[in-house]
């Protein structure tokens, strides 16, 4: 129904899962369970840094071009404009 909603797992979410999952059956007195506790809290820091974040380039590219829309429709609001506001957008490199 709403599948953009829905995220999918990916294979660190995976790892974490059946780590969670031994960590469910083994004692929690045991050494095992200590090993797993740390494998668990690498893995998190892992997947905490892969989250991808965006460059300063791009928020300034993005910043940027909202200022040259601004100004442009703030322009078209008193005067008359010949030319295409959307040339003065840069676009993406990628």
């Amino acid at each position: 129904m709403l599948r953009f909603l829905v995220r999918n797992k990916s294979d660190l979410d995976e790892v974490i899962d059946m780590l969670l999952a031994r960590m469910k059956e083994a004692d929690p007195n045991s050494p095992e369970y200590f090993k797993l506790v740390q494998h668990l809290d690498k893995l998190t820091r892992l997947k905490e840094s892969n989250k991808s974040r965006v460059s300063k380039d791009t928020m300034a590219i993005v910043v940027g071009n909202i200022v040259v829309v601004l100004i442009v429709v703030g322009y078209e609001h008193g005067h008359v404009v010949v030319s295409k506001a959307l040339q003065f957008i840069l676009k993406s490199q990628r």
